[in-house]
C-alpha cells in the first residue's frame, strides 16, 4: 500500500491514487452553466422587449382610431348643423392638427375627405377620415429631434344622408 502525506496524488505500481479523474471537470462545466443563461437572458430581454413595443403599436392604434371618429364626428356637425339647413363639403375642416394640452390625442393629426354624390335628387356623403398619431416635430429647437420610431395610422369612413 502506497501513502504518502507530502503528495495529493501518489502513484504505486502504475496505479494513480486521488482525485486525478476529477480534473478539469469544473471549468468547462462552469462555463457551459453560464453561457447557456446569459442566452436565456438574451432572449427574455427580446422578448420583453418585443411586447413593449407590441404594446406600444396598440396604444398607438386605439389613439389614430379615436382621432379618426372624432374628426368624421366633427365633420358630420358640420354637414348637418343641429337646427340649420344642410351644407355641402366645402364646409368640412380638411385638417385638424390635435392640441398637446390634450393628453388622449396629443401628436395626433386627422385628415377628412368628403364626396357629395346626388342619386335621385338626393344628396349622400361619403367621408373618411384617417387618423395618424406618433410622428411629431416639436417646435421647440431643444426638442426638435425627439421624434418617436412608431407611429400608427388609422382610417373611418361615413355615409350619411
Amino acid at each position: 500500500m502506497c501513502l504518502s502525506s507530502m503528495r495529493p496524488l501518489l502513484r504505486c505500481k502504475g496505479r494513480a491514487y486521488g482525485n486525478s479523474r476529477q480534473t478539469g471537470v469544473g471549468l468547462p462545466m462552469a462555463l457551459f452553466i453560464i453561457i447557456v443563461l446569459a442566452l436565456l437572458a438574451l432572449a427574455i430581454t427580446e422578448l420583453e422587449t418585443s411586447t413593449a413595443t407590441g404594446a406600444s403599436m396598440s396604444v398607438l392604434s386605439t389613439r389614430a382610431f379615436y382621432a379618426a371618429e372624432s374628426q368624421a364626428q366633427v365633420a358630420l356637425v358640420e354637414l348637418f348643423p343641429p337646427g340649420q339647413a344642410e351644407r355641402n363639403c366645402s364646409a368640412v375642416t380638411r385638417r385638424f392638427v390635435f392640441p398637446t394640452s390634450n393628453s388622449g390625442l396629443a401628436y395626433c393629426t386627422a385628415r377628412v375627405s368628403c364626396l357629395e354624390n346626388v342619386v335621385a335628387g338626393e344628396t349622400y356623403f361619403s367621408i373618411t377620415s384617417t387618423g395618424t398619431c406618433g410622428y411629431h416635430r416639436d417646435p421647440d429647437p431643444a426638442k426638435a429631434h425627439i421624434i418617436p420610431k412608431d407611429a400608427a395610422q388609422r382610417r373611418v369612413e361615413v355615409r350619411a344622408h
